[in-house]
C-alpha cells in the first residue's frame, strides 16, 4: 500500500475537527512523505489535495485559539501594504519568479517564464515549462514557515518555507494552480487551505498559475513597465539577474504589448572556483501601442559577471536551517555568489547598485555594482537577517569579501584608471545606510572602503598596478598639463595615478604647488633645467616673483645660465628682480659656479671710461670685481648675477648699456654713448655710395628709432617740448624755414626763390634748390646731433647746423 493510500484509509473519512495534535502530526508527516510516483491520475491528485485541505483546515481551526482574528492578522502580515511584510507593491512578482526558478526543468537551456496580463478578465496567468509540482511542492506552497528537514548539497534553491508566495494575496483574491495531476485554488481569506478544482480537468504539462486581481491587472502591468523598463532598474531591481535557471522572462498583454527581460551568457574564464563572463548583456525589450502606433524600446547594459563557487559548512547550514538539518554532502552545502559590474559607459545611467539574495533586496550599495549573496533574509525578504551573527552569516560575509576583492583585482585590468568609479569612499562601507537595517554589514571592516584601497588595483603611469599608499594624483586645481611628463621631471617616489575623478574621498596623496616645486628643481638639478623650463614655458607658467624673492642665493652652472637666458619670460623676471636688488644694494640670487669670467674693462675699455658709468652700476661692478660672462645671444641680453654680469658676446656694449639704462634710466651716460655710437654708424652710411637711397632711408629710420628709444619715452617727449617751446611766437617756424632754404645749394644759372602759400589749413613752401642730399635728410631728422664739417660742402656757409629749427614747425603742424 502506498503512503497516499494509507493516509486515505486512515484519515479520508475523519472530520478535521476530530484530528487531535498527535493525529495532525502523523497526517502532516505522512503528507510530506508522499512521492510523485503515487500521483498518476486526476483522482490521486484530488485525494492528496483533499487530505491536505483537511490538514490545513484543522491547523486553521487551532490557530483560532490564538484569537478569533488571528487568521485575518496572519493574512495581513503576509501581504503587501502598511501592515504587511512587503513594502514594495510588486514584491509578489519577485516571489513568484523565485518559486518558478526553484523548479526542475528537463532542459537547462530552455527555462522560460511567460506572464500574461488579461486586462479584460483582470487575471495574471503564469506559464512555465517545469517538470511539474511534486506532492511536497503542494504541501510547501500551502504552508507557512515549514522547517527544512533536509538541505540538498546540489541544489541552490531560493525559497525555503513558502512564505514569499503568500505575498500574491496582497493583490489577488484567489489563485488557481494547475500542474501535472494537481489542480487547486487558494483564497485570500484563508490562503493555506487548498480547494481542489477538477471539473473538466486534463493533465497539465508544466505549471500554470492564474492570479485573479480585481481591477488591478492593467495597473500592475503599468507599474512593472514604469519601474523596470529603465537602466537603473535593470541593474539594481532586475527580477532575472541572479536566478539559477531562468534566462528569459516575458510580461505581455497581446502581440503589441509586451516586456521581455534577458540576461545573456558568454564563454567563461574559469579559475578553479572562480568564473568570469565578459561582455554579457542585461536587457529589456518593450513593445507598446500608444496613440494608434506601435512603440518599441530597448534598454541594455553591457557588463561583466563574476561567479564564486563556495561551500557552506555543515555547522553553518545547521545555524541557518536548524540543528536537526541534515546536509547531503560531507563538506557542507555548495552555493554560489555573483557580482555584476557594468561597463564604464553605463555607470551614470545605472546609478548605485544593490544587494540581491537571488532577488533584489532593499539594501543598496555605495558603488555601481550588484552582488548576489545567499544571506538569510528577514521575514520581509527585503533585508538581511544575521541571526545574531551566526556561522552562516559570517561565512556568507567572508565569501562576499573574498569575491569583491577578486572582482576589483580583475576588473581594474579592464577599466584601468576608471576603477575609482567603482570604489566606496575610504571611510564609507560598500553598503549604503538604510534605517539601520544595514548595520550588520556596514560594521564589518572587510566592506570598508579603506580595505579595498590596500589592493593593488590602481593602474599607474608606469603601466603597473599599485595600492593607494603607493600612488599619488595631481589635483584638478593645479591644472597640470602633460602630467606624465611632470611626473618624470619631478622624480616622485610614488607612482602617478591619472584619476578621471577627484580622489580626495580615497585619501590618496595629492602634492601641492607642483609647478613652483618644478621650477625650484630646474634651478637645483642641471640635467633637468632645460626640460623643465621648456615645459613651464609651454604651459604659460607665470614665474612667481614672491617665490623667487624667497630663494636663497642659488648656485647654477654656466650651462644652466645659457639655458635660462633662452627662456625670455624667466629671464625678464630675474633681470627685473636682480636690478631691483642692485638699486637697493642687496645680494643677487644667481651665482655661477663654473663661470668663464672676463674683465668688463678689458672688454669695453675702448668704448668709454668706467668712471663714466652710473654710480649704482659702478657699485655693483665693484661688488662682483668687474667680472662679466659673455654669451652668444641677442644684442640687448644681460643678467646681473652674484659673481658676474652676463652680457651679449655679439655686441657687449649694447648689452651693457641696456643694463645701465634699466638700473638708472635718468643717468645721461647711456644716452651719450648710444648717440655717439649711432652718429659714428650714420657717418659710414652717409659716405657709403654702394648702398641705395632706399636702403639708406631704411637704415636711417632704424637708427632714429633706436636713438629715440635710448632717450626713453619721457626723455624723448621732454626734448620735443623744449624744441616746440624754443620760439618766441607761433610764426617762428617761418624764419627757421627761410634759414633752411638759405642754407640750401642752388644751380649757378638759377636765381634762388622762396614761395609760401596758404590753402585753408595747409601751408605750402617751395624753393628751387638742387635737392636734398643724404646729409640734409640726416640733419632734418637729427636730435641734438652734430653734423660735422666733413659732411658739408667745402664752400658752404650754412647758418643751421643741428636741424633743431625745422622741428618748430610742429608747434602748429599736426
Amino acid at each position: 500500500m502506498t503512503t497516499l493510500q494509507q493516509l486515505q484509509s486512515d484519515y479520508g473519512k475523519v472530520d478535521c475537527r476530530d484530528l487531535g495534535s498527535r493525529k495532525l502530526e502523523q497526517l502532516r508527516d505522512g503528507l510530506k512523505e508522499v512521492v510523485s510516483a503515487e500521483i498518476v491520475t486526476a483522482d490521486s491528485g484530488r485525494e492528496f489535495i483533499e487530505l491536505l485541505k483537511k490538514f490545513r483546515k484543522a491547523v486553521a481551526e487551532n490557530d483560532k485559539l490564538h484569537g478569533d482574528n488571528y487568521p485575518q492578522l496572519l493574512n495581513s502580515l503576509l501581504s503587501v501594504g502598511e501592515d504587511g511584510l512587503y513594502s514594495n507593491s510588486l514584491r509578489f512578482i519577485f516571489e513568484l519568479i523565485q518559486n518558478v526558478d526553484d523548479c526542475d526543468y528537463k532542459d537547462s537551456s530552455d527555462c522560460k517564464l511567460d506572464m500574461r496580463f488579461d486586462f479584460e478578465n483582470d487575471e495574471i496567468i503564469l506559464t512555465y515549462n517545469e517538470i511539474g509540482f511534486t506532492p511536497f511542492n503542494v504541501f510547501a506552497i500551502t504552508g507557512i514557515a515549514e522547517a527544512a528537514k533536509n538541505v540538498s548539497s546540489e541544489k541552490n534553491q531560493i525559497g525555503e518555507k513558502g512564505i514569499g508566495f503568500k505575498s500574491v494575496f496582497g493583490v489577488a483574491n484567489k489563485v488557481w494552480i494547475r500542474s501535472g495531476w494537481f489542480s487547486f485554488e487558494l483564497y485570500k481569506e484563508n490562503f493555506t487551505i487548498p480547494v481542489p478544482i477538477y471539473k473538466n480537468f486534463e493533465f497539465c504539462n508544466g505549471t500554470q498559475m492564474t492570479l485573479y486581481v480585481r481591477g488591478k491587472a492593467k495597473q500592475i502591468y503599468k507599474e512593472i513597465k514604469g519601474q523596470y523598463c529603465k537602466r537603473d532598474a535593470l541593474f539594481s531591481r532586475n527580477p532575472l539577474l541572479f536566478l539559477n535557471k531562468l534566462t528569459s522572462l516575458k510580461f505581455y498583454f497581446d502581440t503589441f504589448r509586451s516586456m521581455e527581460f534577458h540576461v545573456s551568457r558568454t564563454e567563461n574564464e574559469d579559475f578553479e572556483n572562480f568564473k568570469i563572463e565578459r561582455d554579457i548583456d542585461i536587457s529589456v525589450d518593450l513593445r507598446d501601442y500608444e496613440n494608434g502606433s506601435e512603440v518599441k524600446v530597448r534598454e541594455i547594459i553591457h557588463c561583466t559577471r563574476y561567479t564564486y563557487y563556495v561551500t557552506f559548512s555543515k555547522m553553518a547550514c545547521r545555524a541557518r536551517y536548524g540543528e536537526k538539518t541534515q546536509v547531503g554532502q560531507e563538506n557542507g552545502k555548495a552555493m554560489i555568489l555573483s557580482v555584476v559590474v557594468p561597463d564604464t559607459d553605463y555607470i551614470t545611467t545605472v546609478g548605485n547598485g544593490a544587494l540581491y539574495s537571488f532577488l533584489p533586496t532593499q539594501l543598496k550599495l555605495n558603488v555601481p555594482i550588484v552582488c548576489h549573496v545567499p544571506f538569510k533574509l528577514d521575514a520581509s525578504r527585503e533585508f538581511v537577517d544575521p541571526q545574531d551573527n551566526n556561522l552562516w552569516f559570517k561565512e556568507a560575509s567572508n565569501y562576499l569579501s573574498e569575491l569583491i576583492e577578486k572582482v576589483y583585482l580583475d576588473y581594474c585590468h579592464k577599466v584601468k584608471e576608471n576603477i575609482v568609479r567603482y570604489l566606496p569612499d575610504k571611510n564609507k562601507s560598500l553598503f549604503a545606510i538604510n534605517n539601520g537595517k544595514e548595520e550588520c554589514l556596514t560594521e564589518q571592516k572587510c566592506f570598508n572602503g579603506a580595505h579595498y584601497l590596500d589592493l593593488p588595483i590602481f593602474y599607474t603611469a608606469d603601466n603597473d598596478y599599485r595600492r593607494s599608499d603607493e600612488i599619488f594624483c595631481f589635483s584638478e586645481s593645479e591644472n597640470i598639463e602633460e602630467p606624465e611628463k611632470v611626473y618624470r621631471l619631478m622624480g616622485y617616489q610614488r607612482s602617478l595615478f591619472l584619476s578621471p575623478i577627484p580622489v580626495g574621498r580615497f585619501a590618496i596623496k595629492i602634492p601641492t604647488n607642483v609647478k613652483h616645486k618644478l621650477f625650484k628643481k630646474a634651478l637645483d638639478i642641471a640635467d633637468k633645467t632645460s626640460d623643465i623650463l621648456d615645459y613651464l614655458d609651454s604651459v604659460s607658467y607665470d614665474y612667481p616673483e614672491q617665490l623667487i624673492r624667497k630663494l636663497e642665493p642659488v648656485k647654477i652652472t654656466q650651462s644652466q645660465l645659457h639655458i635660462i637666458i633662452k627662456h625670455r619670460k624667466l629671464t625678464k623676471i630675474l633681470r627685473m628682480l636682480s636690478c631691483e636688488d642692485i638699486r637697493n644694494n642687496k645680494r643677487f640670487r644667481l651665482e655661477i659656479t663654473d663661470a668663464n669670467e672676463l674683465s668688463i674693462t678689458d672688454l669695453l675699455n675702448e668704448e668709454f671710461e668706467m668712471s663714466d658709468i652710473p654710480k649704482i652700476v659702478s657699485s655693483y661692478m665693484d661688488y662682483c670685481h668687474g667680472k662679466c660672462i659673455c654669451i652668444d645671444e641677442a644684442n640687448d641680453v644681460y643678467l646681473p648675477c652674484y659673481n658676474a654680469i652676463l652680457i651679449s658676446a655679439q655686441k657687449p656694449l649694447h648689452s651693457f648699456l641696456s643694463f645701465c639704462r634699466d638700473i638708472d634710466p635718468d643717468d645721461p651716460f647711456t644716452t651719450r654713448i648710444t648717440w655717439r655710437e649711432k652718429t659714428n654708424e650714420l657717418n659710414k652710411y652717409v659716405e657709403d655710395s654702394t648702398i641705395s637711397e632706399e636702403e639708406y632711408m631704411r637704415v636711417l629710420r632704424q637708427i632714429r628709432i633706436s636713438i629715440r628709444d635710448s632717450l626713453g619715452k619721457n626723455g624723448y617727449h621732454s626734448y620735443l617740448e623744449i624744441i616746440l617751446k624754443s620760439g618766441t611766437d607761433r610764426g617762428r617756424f617761418i624764419q627757421e624755414f627761410l634759414q633752411n632754404a638759405d642754407d640750401c645749394l642752388y644751380d649757378q644759372e638759377v636765381t634762388p626763390t622762396f614761395s609760401l602759400y596758404i590753402n585753408g589749413n595747409t601751408i605750402i613752401m617751395e624753393y628751387n634748390e638742387t635737392g636734398f642730399t643724404r646729409a640734409n635728410i640726416r640733419s632734418i631728422t637729427a636730435i641734438g646731433e652734430s653734423t660735422k664739417n666733413k659732411l658739408l660742402s667745402h664752400n658752404s656757409t650754412s647758418i643751421g647746423e643741428k636741424g633743431v629749427g625745422f622741428k618748430t614747425i610742429f608747434a602748429i603742424a599736426s
